[in-house]
């Protein structure tokens, strides 16, 4: 009748078996985690590519504007040689600011120009060599590259007369209507530390009407540049948050996996009848894992008496 008692009787309830991650996992997933934050950021950083965009352009909108108050008494001068362009208002060009975003992506290729029925008058020649000698001072001073357009969109800089034309280009197109346009491309090459460009075009403005342009263009700082100059500081940063990862999981393991794994052990020693198993563990880790531990110890001491 014992026997069968004791097989009839109710088993303890316990947990349902299925897969659960142990707490080591839990710790090195959260470690994970936590070493892949930095990490992923450098995947996130075309971000700041619209702020190197936007600094590039915010060069050429200064360097154009003084370009063109610098170049509005020639033009003036050679106002009869020079075709005339669309009306236009010069407070629309106060206050320009930056405009690109890098996450729209370039335009293909750079601005070209298009065969021009007729080339500029020889006259012009002469305001070309002086807007190529300012613009020349420009360049070395700081940097990017210029060009001086008509109001038809034919360069006069060179000085050679060439029937050639970048109106059709949209940058060029809007701001022979009188406004100021940006345009960010790819380049032919990927001279310049980069592949894109940033075009600006500026009117230039003369008795209310367009009578030249100056097309400028410049590389933004690249991304990859600013990274690989800074390699040393990212490599360091990396090895100082692989440290501290170690470091974290170092003393989790200490803390709480070792004992709670030592104490697991126990508990099954003494559910197996070690008596001998009753102690205390060397190393508890936690407030909260030595109290687990001595409530262990002294439900088991009631049990074995």
């Amino acid at each position: 009748m014992t026997q069968e008692r004791d097989t009839d009787a109710p088993r303890a309830p316990c947990a349902a078996r299925k897969w659960r991650p142990s707490l080591a996992q839990v710790v090195a997933a959260l470690l994970g985690v936590a070493l892949m934050l930095p990490l992923g950021g450098l995947v996130f950083l075309h971000v700041f590519e619209t702020h190197f965009v936007r600094q590039a352009e915010g060069r050429l909108i200064a360097q154009t504007s003084a370009l063109a108050a610098a170049l509005a008494d020639d033009l003036a001068d050679y106002a009869a040689v020079l075709p005339t362009g669309a009306a236009a208002d010069e407070t629309a060009l106060e206050h320009l600011e930056p405009e690109l975003d890098a996450r729209k992506g370039a335009r293909p290729g750079p601005a070209k120009s298009r065969p021009a029925k007729t080339a500029p008058a020889a006259e012009s020649s002469e305001l070309g060599m002086k807007a190529m000698r300012l613009f020349a001072r420009a360049q070395a001073a700081a940097g990017g590259r210029l060009m001086l357009l008509d109001a038809m969109g034919r360069p006069i800089t060179a000085g050679v007369q060439e029937a050639r034309t970048y109106a059709e280009a949209p940058e060029v197109a809007r701001a022979l209507n009188g406004h100021y346009a940006s345009a960010l491309r790819k380049t032919a090459t990927e001279q310049d530390g980069g592949k894109r460009r940033v075009w600006a075009a500026m009117p230039v403005i003369v008795d209310g009407h367009v009578r030249a342009v100056i097309l400028a263009s410049r590389a933004p700082v690249s991304l990859s540049a600013v990274v690989w100059r800074r390699k040393r500081r990212l490599a360091l940063a990396a090895v100082l948050v692989l440290g501290l990862a170690a470091l974290m999981g170092w003393v989790m393991t200490r803390a709480l996996t070792g004992p709670i794994r030592a104490l697991a052990r126990r508990t099954h020693a003494i559910a197996g009848g070690r008596r001998d198993m009753q102690k205390p563990l060397k190393r508890h880790g936690t407030r909260e894992i030595a109290r687990l531990s001595d409530e262990m110890l002294s439900m088991s001491r009631k049990l074995f008496e």
